[in-house]
């Protein structure tokens, strides 16, 4: 994430399919914030793709 940030990128999501999560982070005066935490079936709507919907179930292979 450190050399996301050295060029600029304003979003990260960090997905993890073992657990079944979705992590969003948004680069604030040169720190990443945790924007929001999602897991398993949820549907979301998450920067900076707010206007689609994703359902996270999706994802994860069976």
């Amino acid at each position: 994430m450190p050399i996301y940030a050295r060029h600029s990128v304003h979003h990260v999501w960090l997905i993890d399919p073992v657990i079944k999560t979705l992590e969003v982070f948004g680069l604030e005066s040169g720190h990443w914030l945790l924007l929001g935490a999602h897991a398993e079936n949820e549907t979301v709507r998450v920067v900076p793709f707010r206007e689609i919907e994703i359902s996270l179930g999706c994802l994860w292979l069976e």
